[in-house]
């Protein structure tokens, strides 16, 4: 009995020191600056010192929402989120279907296709999208050219909702068309037999037999695309244009219809020294997109299926 409970002891002692290094982890990196955010959004006092602490209540909530700006940035965080994510949804099946037809090139594809998801973000935007959509000899512009030679687009001053959406859809597809892939080939051969033996066509098995079963995995991108889009702080900031003194790239200008709320949280924080205001849009974006997630949630049992189902 005695060995046993020593035995008990040095597990418990094993199991804490594995796993003592995530709790002080979330410790220190997760629940407390989610605690210090909730309570700078309900008081102002000075971070050096806690000095001149006073309870505000809900003034920051509500200086926050009767913003203007505020109100700016979410209209184009939901544009940007309800075409963003559907489309996004749409490339990656569609690619992971032109990787899954058979084709030799299906290794080649593949890796063109995922290569957007390991090309760091700063590299892909400043080397790539920036001299894409730059001024009159960007490659859009030329192409652009083509069809209407008479014009010229200042895409990102013009079309910036627009460059942002095709940068996201762009970078996330590879990641996606990874993951339909994989279910792609768990789809049952039997069934798309079964059903070409009874005169259904490959568009007619697409519809009726692989999207049902690949329901559960465009929920999950549906979900992680609303997560991603509630997280746009880097990409909006490096296709803004910068406006601060010496040009440093903190003060910028968002390009137009791309000053999502995540930038807009970041600038009023940090450019317009007001950490209260930041907290409360923080926590005004966790519970918006914690309400669109329960609603996704509890809908999904209209439309997703599992194959227990």
């Amino acid at each position: 009995m005695v060995a046993s409970l020593s035995r008990n002891r040095r597990d418990l002692v094993a199991f804490c020191g594995f796993v003592s290094p995530w709790f002080v982890g979330f410790v220190l990196f997760s629940a407390l600056p989610l605690l210090v955010s909730l309570v700078m959004s309900v008081a102002t006092f000075d971070l050096y010192g806690l000095r001149n602490f006073h309870w505000v209540g809900l003034a920051h909530y509500r200086f926050a929402l009767s913003d203007p700006y505020t109100r700016e940035a979410l209209e184009d965080t939901a544009i940007f989120t309800a075409i963003f994510v559907p489309l996004g949804v749409v490339v990656q099946i569609g690619l992971a279907v032109l990787v899954n037809s058979g084709t030799r090139l299906r290794s080649v594809l593949s890796a063109v296709f995922y290569l957007p998801a390991v090309i760091p973000t700063v590299v892909s935007i400043l080397l790539i999208w920036r001299v894409a959509v730059a001024g009159p000899d960007g490659v859009l512009d030329r192409i652009y050219h083509v069809f209407a030679p008479q014009h010229s687009v200042y895409w990102l001053g013009q079309q910036g909702r627009l460059v942002l959406i095709m940068f996201m859809v762009w970078a996330t597809a590879g990641l996606g068309m990874m993951v339909f892939l994989a279910g792609l080939q768990n789809v049952s051969r039997e069934l798309r037999e079964a059903a070409l033996m009874d005169g259904a066509t490959r568009r007619q098995i697409m519809r009726t037999i692989t999207l049902p079963l690949l329901t559960p995995i465009i929920f999950l991108q549906i979900v992680l695309g609303l997560i991603a889009s509630a997280q746009m702080l880097i990409q909006p900031i490096l296709f803004g244009s910068t406006t601060g003194s010496g040009g440093s790239p903190f003060f910028y200008a968002p390009a137009q219809g791309a000053d999502l709320l995540p930038a807009h949280i970041f600038d009023t924080t940090f450019i317009s020294a007001a950490p209260g205001t930041g907290a409360a849009l923080s926590w005004i974006l966790f519970v918006v997109v914690l309400a669109v997630t329960l609603v996704l949630f509890a809908t999904s049992k209209l439309w997703v299926f599992y194959g227990s189902d």
